[in-house]
């Protein structure tokens, strides 16, 4: 299972999207751009100031399904197109060879 690690970017007291703190080698938005340190404004079109606001929106977002996040780097700001994606399915087991 891949990680993301994000907090919620304070701007003079007031809540200003949500930092990605860190995320897993696998995490999915790498392909897509998204860098540790970046401040994500909004998804879709719709704001996001808190972690409540995030969780929520991820789950109401189908796949596959383009996605519009705007981003912070560095001062400036721009949006980045992400394909959401259906998480890849485990292998199934391989069953255990029985002994005659």
């Amino acid at each position: 299972m891949t990680q993301v690690h994000v907090q919620v970017n304070m701007v003079n007291g007031q809540p200003e999207g949500v930092q990605i703190l860190s995320m897993d080698e696998k995490f999915p938005g790498r392909k897509y751009g998204l860098q540790p340190m970046d401040v994500v404004r909004s998804v879709n079109g719709a704001s996001l100031n808190n972690l409540q606001a995030l969780e929520g929106l991820m789950g109401t977002l189908k796949k596959p399904q383009s996605i519009a996040v705007e981003l912070e780097r560095g001062g400036k700001r721009f949006t980045l197109t992400i394909k959401a994606e259906e998480p890849p399915k485990s292998p199934a087991p391989k069953p255990i060879p029985q002994k005659p």
